[in-house]
Order: structure tokens, then C-alpha cells, then sequence
């Protein structure tokens, strides 16, 4: 990539969404063509599945090969330490890009504003709903940042989350965006970019959490963030999704002390 830096695509998918891994990585190709490479934890596939995946992606696709499901969060950090980058961009196996989808312009502002922690990129669950989304090129400020359209960050951001204790966290996204904020970090929403995100309702996390027990699932440190219930049964629908008004006092109190200068 030159001076633009080297550009990585980390995605955690299970055995059960190889048809969604296999469109997403299919979407990515116009990256790919420009230098972007991607690392896939590959959770509970066959060797079957593997060879299908291997067929349609090309050389600039990674697959790390998982036989127990980890989790969103541990699964990533194995393809953070795979392979060396300037800039990530997480995704899941339930998105897929389009033409509205500028994963670059997301990465040039992070090389360029140091200051920034994650941008989270635009999202429709349709691609009709997609073509409706307004594309502005603007960043909005929000403390707690999702995978969504696409979840960026640099290296230095990607060394603060290799650091947090490997456990089996219920979800990825607002917890890295929790630590980048508690180090000082500002995290955005870019409204430049749409991709589809289908947030399916089978498989994927949905097979991890089946197959893990409750006490293995873990929540972000309730001192620094507050998981609010929900209304479903244990697992899936349990918590709702954090809210930056879920920061704690402490959370705000070292973002202040570590705040980064543009």
C-alpha cells in the first residue's frame, strides 16, 4: 500500500455462515485488487468448508482454522496477531460491501488524525435500504462504536486490544470502543460509507452462545461500563446494546486524564 499504509480485514465467522462468509469476502474484491489483505477465523469449519472458502478468495485472504467457537472478541485478537497492519477494519460474516462502501476514506482519516480511536462506517440491513441511506461525508462523534458498517482502527488502538484479558466477551465491538475512550481515544460514526449488515438471526453468534455456559460469557468491567438487561432468555437477548450514557463516571474521568491532541 506505500504511504497509505498496509490495510487488513479481520473477520470471525463459524462454520454454519460459510455461504455469507463467502459473499462477504466476494464484496471485498475491489479491496483487495488495491492492496487490502484480510485474516478469516475460520470457527468449526470442515475441511470441506475450508477448501470451498480457499476457492473463491484469492491469495489475499488468510484463513486461521479454529476447531472450537471462541467468540467474537478471542477470535480477533488471533487475527490481530497473525499478520502486521496500519490500519484494521473488523467485520462479520453477515455484511457484505457495495458501491457505497469506502472503507478507504475511513482509513485516510484515521493515518491522519491520530486522536481518533475507531469510525464506525454507515449501515442498511438491505441493500434497497442501502441505496436509500443518505452518504454524507461527515463524522459524527459517539463515545460507543459498533461493528455495524465496518469497525476501523489503527495499530496502536489494535496493541490496546490485544491487552485485554482473552476472555469470552459477549460481544467485541463497544468494548474495544470502551478501551480506546478510557485511553484517551475519540471514537466517530462516518456517514460516508454504507455497507449491508443483515444482523442475522441464525447461526454465528447465536451457535456460539448455544454452545457456551454462561459463566464462560463475559461482560465488560462493570466499574467502566454498565450492561443494561433485556427482556430475552439467557444468552442472545439478555443485554441490550450499550449506549454511551452506559459509560461509567470513571470511564469519562480517564478519557479526560489520557485525552490524545489531534
Amino acid at each position: 500500500m506505500g504511504d497509505s499504509g498496509r490495510r487488513t480485514f479481520i473477520i470471525a465467522s463459524t462454520g454454519d455462515r460459510k455461504n455469507g462468509l463467502i459473499r462477504l469476502l466476494f464484496s471485498l474484491k475491489p479491496f483487495f485488487d488495491s492492496g487490502w489483505t484480510a485474516v478469516v477465523v475460520a470457527q468449526g469449519y470442515s475441511e470441506q468448508d475450508i477448501l470451498d472458502v480457499r476457492s473463491m478468495c484469492g491469495g489475499n485472504v488468510v484463513i486461521v482454522c479454529s476447531k472450537h467457537l471462541v467468540g467474537a472478541h478471542s477470535a480477533k485478537i488471533v487475527a490481530l496477531n497473525r499478520v502486521q497492519s496500519d490500519v484494521w477494519c473488523s467485520l462479520d460474516d453477515d455484511m457484505y460491501a457495495i458501491q457505497a462502501t469506502d472503507y478507504d476514506k475511513m482509513a485516510d482519516i484515521l493515518l491522519n488524525d491520530r486522536s481518533i480511536g475507531f469510525i464506525s462506517g454507515n449501515w442498511a440491513r438491505t441493500e434497497k435500504q442501502a441505496h436509500n441511506k443518505q452518504v454524507i461525508d461527515n463524522l459524527v462523534p459517539q463515545k460507543l462504536v459498533f461493528t455495524g458498517g465496518g469497525l476501523l482502527f489503527r495499530e496502536d488502538v489494535a496493541e490496546i486490544i490485544r491487552h485485554i484479558p482473552n476472555e469470552q466477551y459477549l460481544f467485541d465491538d463497544c468494548l474495544w470502543a470502551m478501551y480506546a475512550y478510557i485511553n484517551g481515544y475519540n471514537n466517530f460514526r462516518y456517514r460516508g460509507s454504507v455497507t449491508v449488515h443483515e444482523i442475522c438471526t441464525v447461526g454465528g453468534r447465536r451457535t456460539w452462545i448455544k454452545e457456551t455456559t454462561a459463566r464462560q460469557r463475559i461482560l465488560p468491567p462493570p466499574e467502566l461500563l454498565r450492561v443494561r438487561r433485556g427482556k430475552g432468555k439467557e444468552g442472545y437477548n439478555e443485554y441490550l446494546i450499550c449506549m454511551d450514557s452506559d459509560l461509567t463516571e470513571m470511564a469519562h474521568k480517564l478519557h479526560k486524564e489520557r485525552l490524545k491532541c489531534p
